[in-house]
């Protein structure tokens, strides 16, 4: 996924709710490290218009199954995005209908109200890990 990553010239990060918040730490975690990656926060924003040809999207949900992403990814895949997705399982409708999917499988803890509360210790770290590996190829480019 570093490599996939590391060739495309646009990084959009994506998620919502606590994934939200992860996706726009990864987008900048990455751009310290010297790969250029934004965070799309509006899951309303317009997509299905857009070439996104050189594009990875990098979704983030822990249950896969938040629909509000779907249209989303639906109008970036049909642009030519690679879609690439880290979710608690494979599983789930994102990992299905993404081009690339990282599970970390760890046990889901939902609060009443409907509150995710999963730990995200594992996101974190695959996020970071990707960056690292990104980073490490953009030195090798540079000789």
């Amino acid at each position: 996924m570093a490599q996939i990553i590391y060739r495309k010239e646009r990084v959009f990060f994506i998620g919502m709710g606590t994934s939200g918040t992860l996706g726009k730490y990864g987008a900048r975690y990455l751009s310290n490290l010297g790969k250029s990656a934004f965070y799309l926060d509006d899951p309303f924003h317009p997509t299905e218009n857009g070439n996104y040809d050189d594009t990875v999207v990098v979704a983030l949900s822990v249950s896969g199954e938040q629909r509000f992403l779907y249209k989303q990814i639906d109008g970036l895949k049909k642009g030519k995005a690679t879609i690439v997705s880290i979710t608690n399982t494979k599983q789930c409708t994102l990992a299905g209908i993404s081009d690339y999917n990282i599970a970390y499988y760890i046990p889901m803890r939902v609060l009443p109200g409907g509150y995710n509360v999963t730990s995200s210790i594992p996101v974190v770290y695959i996020l970071e890990k990707l960056a690292h590996e990104i980073h490490r190829l953009l030195e090798e480019q540079e000789g």
